[in-house]
């Protein structure tokens, strides 16, 4: 984490949860979410001075094999109460589960299953960052497949090409051009697909391989032609969706994070060796953690 663009509240990267009212800070990092230790051990314990029992426990568990666990905690920069950034030691759920155990508390069991909660929602996080990537690379691909077929029949300017798209866009998307789309979803006129869920995107796939199978197998000439091939098969799949009761594009949501970040996360965690959860999902090798030894170590 750079130290010149300091986290605030309302950053993705940093935010707070609530449970049963009190506030946890949390902080993304390496495609995992770290908790402050201080915040869980005032829900925990309800003591008025929590870092300083987290000094007495560190203390006093040193001896029975805690250290290691200890070694698995990071410190982040966070905003404190006064606004300040102060370094929070912080942990991410399978070492504030093993925290957690040494804390005599009514509340430790409520505040595992909020983690398995929260855990849930990341792992649901993930299988849509999934989809999403594969169906951005098909999309990809089918796109170019698919303009490589009308450039050979008829469309070959680029502002041909951009009108094909427009007008098989407004069939689908019930009237509304690229751009109106674009405008009302906040979204930079050339990163529509960059914003799509993972269902819009499959839409979209399904619109442009229909597309090119009904041009291919009726041997379609022509600009207008082809555009009005494009138009028949947009409003085809857009009445499909009607009758199947599902979400018409237009109206589902704008996703949380651009393709490019998913892809570039997803890059990072491969090179990394790292998994999305890895305290929920790990692989033969294990989560990757710091040695034992080493001190908690400053975090992104």
């Amino acid at each position: 984490m750079s130290t010149s663009q300091p986290p605030t509240f309302g950053d993705e990267s940093l935010s707070l949860v609530l449970f049963e009212q009190r506030s946890v800070r949390r902080i993304w990092c390496d495609g995992r979410w770290f908790y402050s230790v201080i915040d869980a051990i005032s829900v925990l314990t309800e003591s008025g001075n929590s870092r300083r029992y987290w000094t007495d426990m560190k203390r006093r568990l040193a001896g029975e094999g805690f250290d290691k666990v200890y070694a698995n905690c990071v410190q982040f920069k966070l905003p404190a109460p006064d606004g300040k950034l102060r370094e929070t030691d912080c942990a991410d759920t399978e070492t504030l589960l093993r925290i957690i155990q040494s804390i005599p508390s009514p509340n430790a069991e409520p505040f595992k299953r909020w983690l398995a909660q929260v855990g849930a929602d990341i792992i649901d996080d993930r299988t849509e960052d999934q989809k999403r990537i594969t169906n951005r690379r098909d999309s990809r691909a089918i796109n170019r497949n698919l303009h490589q077929e009308i450039h050979q029949r008829g469309i070959h300017e680029p502002f041909e090409h951009a009108d094909f798209e427009d007008r098989g866009h407004r069939k689908l998307y019930g009237g509304e051009s690229w751009e109106e789309t674009d405008e009302r979803r906040g979204v930079p006129s050339d990163e529509h697909y960059s914003w799509m869920g993972s269902e819009e995107l499959a839409d979209n796939i399904f619109r442009a391989a229909q597309t090119q199978a009904l041009i291919h197998r009726t041997d379609v000439q022509g600009r207008e032609n082809l555009n009005t091939a494009h138009e028949q098969v947009s409003e085809v799949v857009r009445e499909t969706i009607q009758r199947l009761g599902g979400t018409m594009p237009e109206d589902l949501p704008v996703a949380r994070k651009s393709i490019e970040q998913v892809e570039k996360e997803e890059k990072r965690r491969q090179t990394r060796g790292m998994d999305l959860f890895p305290e929920l999902e790990n692989d033969a090798r294990g989560p990757v953690r710091p040695v034992a030894d080493d001190p908690p170590k400053e975090g992104c």
